[in-house]
């Protein structure tokens, strides 16, 4: 079930200290003797959508893929454009990186395998769009791809950031873009939403074995 109530009548925990993604304030909180009325609570699995029902068909976990998603579409894009622009500038190390074949090589790869993520993305939410345009509900399949997409554009951000840091050497230690961004992605390659668990069972619909099921939350359900 999931609750609202205002933030005074909760008591926050204040126990977000983490590696990265400090900005998000996702801490835990607890609340005692709070009443709720019955039209702030509803089933988080369940609860059938009240409008736009064509696009809110993707369901709470399809809707929060779109955050998801694009978060790490934009923090790949950024380290490949902070560790290009620190290559080429003139001086020390980042003087020697630019001169390298090696990196720019390395560089090349990482831009095409970004890009190629990115294009999986736009395509998977580009027949989301359509469908929802022409009033269609979105299928099992569509939501498989959704998971798919998110979690390959977070792997790929995962080893752009790592290379990037790497070739930043000493760089890359200090507090700046490039060391946050690293942090931020690590963290964000760690959230359930990307675990293999979902992975594997949208790679079990997308080959055909599990088409007869649905999806409820992170989890490919037999139809009921």
């Amino acid at each position: 079930m999931c609750a609202h109530a205002p933030i005074g009548e909760h008591e926050q925990l204040g126990n977000w200290d983490v590696l990265g993604l400090k900005g998000t304030g996702s801490i835990d909180y607890s609340a005692k003797d709070v009443f709720i009325p019955d039209d702030l609570v509803f089933p988080i699995l369940s609860a059938p959508p009240q409008r736009l029902k064509e696009l809110f068909s993707l369901g709470i976990v399809g809707l929060a893929s779109i955050g998801h998603t694009g978060w790490a579409m934009g923090t790949g894009r950024r380290m490949l454009d902070e560790i290009a622009k620190f290559a080429r500038s003139k001086s020390g190390r980042a003087g020697m990186l630019g001169e390298s074949e090696k990196f720019w090589y390395d560089y090349g790869r990482a831009e095409a395998n970004y890009r190629a993520a990115r294009a999986f993305v736009m395509e998977v939410w580009g027949d989301i769009e359509a469908s929802a345009e022409a009033g269609k509900m979105m299928t099992t399949r569509q939501v498989s791809l959704v998971h798919l997409a998110k979690a390959q554009i977070h792997e790929v951000g995962v080893d752009v950031c790592n290379f990037a840091y790497r070739a930043s050497g000493g760089a890359g230690l200090r507090a700046g873009v490039i060391q946050r961004t690293l942090r931020d992605m690590m963290v964000a390659a760690n959230h359930f939403t990307i675990a293999p668990s979902i992975v594997t069972s949208a790679g079990r619909d997308i080959g055909g074995l599990w088409s007869d099921r649905t999806w409820q939350f992170y989890d490919l359900i037999e139809k009921k």
